[in-house]
């Protein structure tokens, strides 16, 4: 495995952004915290805080001691998840829960004190594969009895996984980490996010919808058949792949060779039952799955004497594991949340790999640590990209056995981000240009095209990136603006060219977390420009031996920008033309030249077009079938000539869902790929994976982010998720702020995203529905004042306008004159164009609905007749919306579905309606 090393730690590859401050080396050794707790060795550190093995002078006990960051204690969520910890953990006495024992704030740090554990994760028993069956099933009911006291209590855990379960040396299993329970009654705060790791959750808690007991039922069942079997019940891959069966599939069937067939049968049924898709069909207690397994057991135990003598506890049974110590941090930054697990090898032979006795007395200071730090994958955005880790590569005195350990070939294009330099004049500020650096790595970790290296301080930047063999560089410095703190960074070649624009982000030092997270996302912006100009040259010189094709392929890319238009058609279609008449088999010039068309089609309604892209696409893929461009074309193609469609039939679903499954295989780190998952996902009505696309989306490209979250807003309230909405529309809101700030900066401009009116839009329509009429008529000010806002599309305008109306009708102001004759001359200027074109009414009805559903319904009645099922059902969704749930029945009645994707589309609807 490779290790990926932070400050001397080794850190898991996914790893997010980390900083070590300098308030970590004040407790060294032999340093007495709040009188009582000799620190003896700090076990690992994290972005949230760190573990130390510590002596209790007041009962002469060694413990664990969890202290949080200084960075972190102003951040009024990390506090309470801090202090939920103690309070929820602190109810339980059961030998298979982790103990918590007291609270305390001294010298500047809030702190726990907690159970040291002697042993290793379940996940380190795991990482050779499925445990022999007994030791799987007397782990099994440990967890299980461990999880019912949980349960006694009134907690849910949320986030039950291997690497949440601790074992002792002698087999005992231990339920650790309480960072993300929550009472049974309790409902999780809108500003974290959908808590847990999503491909152990239940489908449930996938769909941010309020949990009970049953949701950690579910992920038992998941945990015991990865115990026996050494995977996932739904499936390998990207963590996508395994959300979505999770969501739709039943799991797959146990087979336990080791297992009599009649056992076998047995705990596949029991375990079938605990990941039912239903929460009521689930056992209903965590004791009842444990009373159920124990009988399993039993039966084994008559069954085979055979099985009986072979019964292996821990470590016997299986390899002893090479033993570390094993820190596990709960480490959370706003908008970019993730889980850090960090393994320590705290004493090595010269080969790097640790000694047995130096493993074995660091045993318990590791596991003490997972216990008291956990693994809090804390929102949905960390678990669920799918992608490979980008290598972490060592300090200069290890890039010898980096490089024994590294792929023989790894074509990737490199870049090194070197530590920030503080020119605060502040020491304080010191422990800053790692950490700013760290953040931005976390984030380039999440970019499979990129490697993604760091430096040592001492190095220059252009020696650093050429001794790495890297392309580019990133330099930075700390800052102070005022009393603000700036972080700037400048992305450079190698020669020390500017490449890109250089970054400043301001605030409050208070804010360090929230700063450290913009940095990496605008990082992440520079860096996914950077690699798509790249890719291109990289693509038209290896493409073709014709230096005429190369030449007319690198000018259509000069014509477009960052992105077709339809304005662009003409020219770029004569580009490619002669790109292609001198090399006929030039596979980047068919791909683009295909999706050059079907733009042209959809804009132009020319459906005979799409043929024309279909067949530049089968000449591509016949001379390279595993193009990933051409692959990711055709996905594209197919998706938007289906919703271009008028009718379309489940075959022409199939062809476009097979053709976005070739593509993801190939490119699983093409966000292009996902957003086409995801509209298909929502015109088949599969909303909760539309879900899951989306967010991937998002994490790897945030310029979609109006687009994106426009539509998960609008299907949030379409279905009453108020809560999903509010959220959701917040952060539609706050991105569409920030981009109109950095203007021609904006990464949704600069890669070619066409800006989208609405935001603020749907952002008050939510507040509307809540009552919050004041914030929803600033959100509508916002948004008629915003120069890619409602000025730029009529039926927008007279939406938000007639939203501050309405406002001052229900608090009964006068309304503003000025407004209103606006209105009257937008309304007149629309009823002129509606007239023998239902598009246009169409269109007023679906900005209506959001601000003023009784006047959509107005412009619903100049559609006539819905001429095809998808038009009846966008009728109905908009009667839904306006709380005309019998017009809405009877405008899906009109065209009854035919496919077995309108059926669905029709259930779904139909459950939405009043009865």
């Amino acid at each position: 495995m490779t290790r990926h090393e932070l400050s001397g730690i080794p850190t898991a590859p996914h790893a997010p952004p980390v900083l070590i401050t300098s308030i970590t080396a004040d407790l060294g050794p032999g340093h007495v915290l709040a009188g009582r707790y000799e620190i003896r060795s700090r076990l690992g550190a994290g972005g949230m805080g760190a573990v130390w093995r510590a002596l209790d002078r007041a009962l002469e006990e060694e413990v664990a001691v969890k202290t949080l960051l200084a960075g972190w204690s102003s951040e009024s969520l990390m506090v309470a998840r801090f202090h939920r910890e103690l309070k929820l953990a602190r109810k339980i006495a059961h030998p298979n829960v982790c103990r918590v024992f007291d609270l305390g704030e001294a010298d500047g740090l809030r702190f726990l004190t907690m159970e040291l554990v002697e042993g290793q994760t379940l996940r380190a028993l795991l990482s050779q594969g499925a445990l022999e069956p007994r030791q799987a099933l007397a782990l099994l009911q440990q967890v299980a009895s461990g999880l019912a006291a949980v349960h006694e209590q009134g907690i849910i855990h949320r986030d039950l996984k291997p690497e949440n379960v601790l074992v002792r040396r002698g087999g005992q299993a231990i339920v650790a980490d309480f960072g993300l329970a929550r009472g049974a009654l309790a409902q999780a705060s809108t500003a974290e996010g959908i808590a847990g790791t999503p491909t152990y959750m239940s489908p449930e808690q996938l769909r941010d919808e309020p949990l009970g007991t049953a949701s950690d039922i579910f992920s038992l069942g998941l945990l015991g058949f990865e115990l026996l079997t050494g995977r996932s019940p739904f499936g390998s891959g990207a963590p996508a792949t395994i959300v979505s069966a999770i969501l739709r599939d039943p799991p797959h069937g146990l087979e336990v060779p080791a297992l009599p067939a009649e056992i076998c049968r047995a705990l596949d049924a029991l375990l079938a039952r605990a990941m039912a898709k239903r929460p009521e069909e689930r056992f209903p207690s965590a004791g009842s799955f444990a009373a159920a397994l124990s009988a399993v057991i039993a039966d084994l135990d008559r069954a085979s004497d055979r099985a009986a003598a072979t019964d292996a506890t821990i470590p016997g049974g299986r390899p002893s594991l090479p033993p570390t110590s094993t820190a596990v941090l709960d480490v959370t930054i706003p908008g970019g949340q993730s889980s850090l697990s960090i393994t320590a090898m705290d004493a090595t032979t010269p080969s790097g790999r640790p000694t047995l006795s130096s493993g074995r007395r660091r045993w318990g200071a590791a596991v003490g640590a997972a216990a008291a730090l956990g693994l809090a994958a804390v929102a949905w955005r960390a678990g669920v990209t799918g992608l490979p880790a980008s290598p972490r590569v060592a300090p200069p005195e290890q890039q010898a056995l980096d490089a024994r350990s590294a792929p023989a070939e790894d074509a990737r294009p490199a870049l090194v981000v070197m530590p920030f330099d503080n020119l605060t004049g502040e020491a304080s500020w010191d422990g800053l240009g790692p950490g700013a650096a760290e953040a931005i790595l976390g984030g380039l970790r999440t970019l499979p095209q990129i490697r993604a290296l760091d430096a040592a301080p001492s190095d220059p930047p252009a020696a650093a990136a050429r001794r790495r063999g890297a392309a580019w560089v990133v330099t930075g410095t700390v800052q102070r603006v005022g009393t603000d703190l700036r972080l700037a960074a400048q992305l450079r070649a190698t020669d020390g060219a500017a490449a890109g624009e250089p970054i400043e982000i301001d605030g409050d030092p208070g804010e360090l977390p929230r700063l450290l997270d913009a940095l990496r996302s605008r990082a992440l912006d520079e860096v996914r420009l950077l690699w798509r100009d790249h890719d291109r040259r990289d693509r038209a010189v290896r493409g073709t031996s014709s230096a005429t094709a190369r030449a007319r392929l690198l000018q259509y890319y000069r014509l477009i920008g960052p992105a077709p238009r339809p304005q662009h058609h003409a020219e770029g279609k004569r580009l490619l033309d002669e790109a292609l008449a001198a090399d006929p088999g030039y596979v980047p010039a068919l791909a683009e030249r295909a999706y050059l068309q079907s733009l042209h089609a959809y804009v132009q309604s020319e459906p005979s077009l799409y043929a024309s892209a279909l067949d530049d696409l089968d000449r591509a893929l016949s001379r390279a079938p595993d193009d990933t461009q051409a692959l990711v074309m055709r996905c594209r193609v197919l998706q938007v000539k289906r919703q271009a469609q008028e009718r379309v039939t489940d075959a022409d679903n199939a062809a476009a869902f097979d053709a976005c499954e070739a593509a993801r295989h190939a490119d699983p780190g093409s966000a292009d790929v996902l957003i086409a998952f995801a509209r298909l996902y929502d015109d088949t009505c599969q909303h909760d994976l539309a879900n899951v696309a989306a967010e991937q989306a998002l994490e790897l490209d945030r310029s979609l982010s109006e687009r994106v979250l426009s539509q998960r807003v609008a299907l949030a309230v379409q279905e009453g998720k108020w809560e999903i909405a509010d959220r959701m529309s917040r952060r539609l809101a706050a991105f569409n702020r920030e981009q109109r700030a950095l203007g021609a900066r904006a990464i949704s401009r600069r890669m070619g995203v066409v800006p989208t009116p609405g935001a603020h839009l749907l952002r008050a329509a939510v507040l509307l529905r809540q009552d919050r009429l004041d914030e929803a008529r600033a959100e509508l000010e916002e948004e008629l004042a915003a120069d890619t806002g409602a000025k730029a599309n009529g039926p927008f305008e007279a939406a938000a306008l007639r939203g501050i109306l309405r406002i001052a009708r229900q608090k009964g102001e006068a309304a503003d004159a000025r407004e209103a004759r606006r209105l009257a001359v937008l309304e007149r200027q629309l009823r002129e164009g509606a007239k023998g074109n239902p598009h246009v009414a169409a269109a007023v009805a679906g900005a209506y609905q959001w601000t003023d559903p009784d006047a959509a319904v107005g412009w619903l009645g100049r559609m006539g007749a819905p001429g095809s099922f998808t038009e009846a059902f966008h009728r109905a969704l908009a009667y839904r919306m306006a709380g005309k749930d019998a017009a809405a029945r009877a405008a899906l009645g009109t065209r009854a579905p035919a496919a077995q994707w309108e059926r669905a589309c029709a259930t779904w609807l139909g459950s939405q309606l009043s009865p």
